[in-house]
């Protein structure tokens, strides 16, 4: 069967049982999902040979409100801490013979300047939720902005750099029991467990020095020795922090976290929102410095913000329950301030037309717009006068 639109589909299906005279009847919905070659973040393809039922169900998935709002919250706060980062990421469904000749059991890896190549029946087999394929498709997001930092995945660097991209695309803090041996950690190999052991260092690393002194220390990663970049970024060295992270003492950098959600925030239609407060039940309160005074500027999870002029701001966000307070900076990449948000829906003449229209719904349905920005596209459509 083949459904000829997206939306719910009733199907009744009739049995043929031995021991009852007429056919037994059941009614089944379906639910029919158009897939998208393209949004206004991500592209979608498929590499000859990938173009399956299975690949085209995980990316039907991936497409998911949910799933994809995540995923663009992840770009979004990759790009915000850096420049020149690709308006669109391209995902593609690979060929898994081709995954599979470049590092066996491969799931995906990302590829300069945009691409994602993913395994998509990989995902689709029981071994394999829904949000695995998620977590890699985010994992790879983080990986895609790594390699605009020049950053260099090898020898010494392989855990910094798989820990930071796991770390940044986890929804949560994450939180480990045993810590391997400092030598067992630096062999790296390609675990499960070696990923979110090396996002939890990266995690301590962010609770004592910082998310910019990391993002600075990766810019210098491609043919130096990390040891000596860990000591030139933090002025510690990097046996004495494994030490007192391996130590899980009052000297633990972790310990700092306490029970505090992630500390990171994005920069969406003149609001900042802190994400992990998102994913706690914990009485936490969101504490923001929008000026680089040191004095709290605004509280909750989501503050309203205007920057005057395009340029770089330092935000600083401090979570506190009360017991605990971890901080982190933010250096927001802001690129313009005088666009009218109405132009992204308009055509090259500033008319808002039925095309136009239905993106600025899709969008609102996402989440990725607001409701007072949908009526006044409607009212533009409904005019059809250039917007100024």
């Amino acid at each position: 069967m083949t459904a000829t639109e997206a939306g719910r589909i009733e199907m009744t299906i009739a049995y043929d049982v031995d021991s009852v005279d007429e056919p037994v009847n059941r009614t089944v919905e379906l639910t029919a999902v158009e897939l998208r070659e393209s949004d206004k973040m991500f592209e979608y393809s498929f590499e000859p040979g990938a173009d399956t039922r299975q690949a085209r169900a995980s990316f039907a998935r991936l497409q998911s409100d949910l799933v994809e709002n995540d995923l663009r919250d992840v770009y979004r706060q990759i790009e915000q801490r850096q420049d020149g980062l690709p308006e669109t990421i391209v995902f593609t469904a690979a060929d898994p013979d081709r995954l599979d000749d470049r590092k066996e059991g491969l799931n995906g890896y990302a590829s300069y300047p945009n691409e994602i190549y993913l395994d998509m029946e990989a995902h689709e087999r029981s071994a394999f939720s829904t949000y695995r394929l998620e977590e890699t498709a985010r994992h790879e997001i983080a990986h895609i902005g790594q390699s605009y930092l020049d950053a260099e995945n090898r020898d010494d660097w392989n855990f910094l750099i798989e820990g930071h991209a796991e770390f940044e695309s986890s929804l949560t803090a994450e939180t480990i029991e045993n810590k391997p041996p400092k030598e067992e950690f630096l062999d790296w190999s390609w675990e499960r467990d070696k990923y979110m052991q090396s996002a939890a260092f990266v995690d301590a690393y962010f609770a004592e020095y910082g998310r910019q002194t990391f993002l600075e220390m990766m810019r210098n990663s491609q043919g130096t020795d990390m040891r000596t970049e860990f000591k030139e970024a933090t002025g510690e060295s990097f046996d004495s922090f494994y030490d007192r992270w391996m130590s899980g003492g009052p000297n633990d950098p972790a310990t700092r976290r306490g029970d505090l959600p992630k500390v990171a925030f994005t920069y969406v239609d003149g609001q900042l929102h802190a994400e992990g407060l998102s994913y706690t039940t914990a009485n936490v309160i969101g504490n923001w410095d929008l000026d680089g005074d040191g004095e709290t500027d605004a509280r909750g999870e989501t503050v309203d913000w205007q920057p005057s002029e395009a340029g770089q701001y330092p935000i600083t966000l401090t979570l506190d329950d009360g017991n605990t307070e971890l901080s982190q900076t933010q250096v927001l990449q802001i690129a313009t301030t005088d666009t009218n948000p109405l132009a992204e829906y308009a055509n090259d003449e500033g008319i808002v037309e039925t095309g136009g229209l239905r993106d600025a719904i899709s969008d609102w349905r996402r989440d990725n717009a607001q409701t007072d920005l949908l009526q006044k596209i409607i009212d533009a459509w409904r005019t059809e006068e250039p917007i100024s």
